[in-house]
């Protein structure tokens, strides 16, 4: 399982993840990007002050790595709907390919499909 990852797009994938599955976080969400504003994700119901860093660059590295898709391109590019990929979660489940694929990993809950 090859990847082609940077460590701030690992963090986010692996946030993004857990907060979906503390149901904090739909599977399908919203990042919106606000006058003067860091980028916020709009369906978020945790700390909207304690978030990784998200940035376009770092969202399009994960679609470009097919783990996440976006679902709707909004005219402005100051929103993007977004949703992961089976890959994406198989991804964080593995440790971004350090664990084999078929091998649990322990160390964190189950992931969702």
């Amino acid at each position: 399982m090859s990847n082609n990852l940077i460590q701030t797009e690992k963090i986010l994938m692996t946030w993004i993840v857990e907060q979906i599955e503390r149901r904090l976080l739909p599977e399908e969400f919203t990042v919106l990007w606000l006058a003067g504003e860091q980028p916020v994700i709009d369906e978020y119901q945790g700390n909207k002050y304690k978030t990784p860093k998200i940035s376009a660059s770092i969202l399009d590295g994960l679609e470009k790595e097919g783990l996440l898709v976006r679902n709707y391109i909004y005219d402005d590019e100051y929103a993007r709907q977004l949703s992961i990929t089976p890959k994406g979660y198989r991804m964080v489940e593995t440790e971004f390919g350090t664990l084999d694929q078929y091998s649990p990993n322990t160390s964190r809950p189950k992931t969702l499909p």
